[in-house]
């Protein structure tokens, strides 16, 4: 059976990657795609003409070699994508190629939403260490407080887990993620 694919969506700070990250030793052999391992090897600036198309295609190469890989053992692996879509069109549609690369996969597909308290997110967007090893995490809390002020997070209508992470540890949220794969895997077999 493949594994599920989870995918992380929330604005910068959350803990999408170090949530994702204690749910990968949570979960043996589990595969991480960071929004960041794409985005990053996309060197168009983001105003460019081609700057989506270059992403897709980015994108599209994680899902063939991660998501529809011709290799059972790789197909059985649970992977986790994390991101940060907002409510927009584009958001939509990019949070839906998701969802579709993973039905074209037969994998069962589990959307989570984290978010966190205002003060806390602007808090942790402005950490020393956040963005520390050259990836491209947006560290300007100006533009972070606009997104939140302005922007909601893509969520797909009557599905996934939303997860406050405000007062919670990284492992705890993996946890609360790791008993919703489990519940969506005996909602299948039933």
């Amino acid at each position: 059976m493949p594994g599920q694919f989870v995918w992380i969506n929330g604005m910068p700070g959350v803990g999408k990657l170090t949530v994702a990250r204690a749910l990968c030793a949570l979960v043996p052999d589990a595969q991480l795609v960071d929004n960041h391992s794409l985005i990053d090897q996309v060197r168009l600036p983001r105003d460019h003409a081609d700057y989506n198309a270059e992403r897709a295609r980015v994108r599209d190469a994680a899902y063939a070699s991660v998501v529809h890989p011709s290799d059972e053992r790789q197909l059985a692996r649970v992977v986790i994508f994390t991101d940060f879509f907002t409510a927009g069109t584009i958001g939509a549609e990019w949070s839906q190629a998701h969802q579709t690369a993973a039905a074209r996969g037969g994998r069962l597909f589990l959307p989570v939403y984290l978010t966190c308290e205002r003060k806390e997110n602007l808090r942790r967007v402005a950490r020393p260490e956040r963005g520390a090893a050259g990836c491209g995490k947006l560290t300007d809390v100006a533009l972070v407080a606009r997104f939140l002020d302005d922007s909601t997070i893509y969520r797909f209508p009557g599905r996934g887990v939303d997860i406050d992470t405000t007062g919670r540890e990284p492992d705890e949220t993996a946890l609360l993620i790791q008993e919703a794969m489990r519940a969506q895997l005996q909602e299948a077999q039933t």
